[in-house]
């Protein structure tokens, strides 16, 4: 498997290869450490930065925006799991591809532009509830039900402190901040939609 290099409409590269997905790093991702130098030091990076790499690398995870297999890698891996409605699919993929023996690798030469969010930004809660509930599956289809178990908890805590910080935010200025009050209501649906997930047909 082969994944490009992606650039955004404004000319800046997404970050799009990362190392496997870990309970710990989705954590991290929920309580909105991510981006903390200790979280890093603790548990290592997911996204790597891909604006130093100039040859192809081998990597653990490549974003599904752009990937290219080989036919007899599909064959004996199979297609994508159809029951990842959307997220995460990707990440299950490269799974198993790893578990097949298949390589991973970036290739920085080839290119492709990639308009991030652009099917998922009509409908916020939605796709942010779709992103936990995936997590979910992903992490009990590799790991267990328990760690699948573990990762809904994780990403309702995620959405739930989400909520409470911009429910502070709201009353610290008397809701008078219409952004505070609109992302109020993204979250609360968000943590509805995560507990109460409605059934999707394929």
């Amino acid at each position: 498997m082969a994944g490009a290099r992606l650039i955004l409409p404004d000319g800046s590269i997404q970050p799009s290869i990362a190392t496997r997905l870990s309970l710990r790093k989705y954590l991290t991702q929920q309580l909105l450490l991510d981006r903390a130098g200790i979280a890093h030091r603790l548990f290592g990076e997911y996204w790597l930065d891909v604006n130093s790499i100039a040859e192809p690398i081998l990597v653990e995870q490549t974003t599904g925006a752009c990937m290219c297999c080989r036919r007899e890698a599909i064959a004996q891996v199979g297609p994508m799991d159809e029951s990842y409605w959307m997220y995460c699919e990707d990440s299950d993929y490269c799974e198993r591809f790893l578990a097949r023996g298949w390589g991973i690798a970036y290739v920085p030469q080839a290119t492709m532009l990639h308009v991030l969010g652009g099917s998922s930004k009509s409908a916020r809660a939605e796709m942010i509830a779709a992103y936990n509930l995936a997590a979910a599956r992903y992490f009990a289809q590799n790991h267990g039900p328990l760690e699948g178990f573990l990762a809904r908890l994780i990403g309702l805590l995620g959405s739930s402190l989400r909520l409470l910080l911009w429910s502070g935010a709201t009353l610290a200025t008397l809701g008078r901040v219409e952004r505070f009050r609109q992302q109020v209501r993204l979250f609360a649906r968000t943590v509805y939609l995560t507990a109460w997930p409605a059934k999707r047909g394929r």
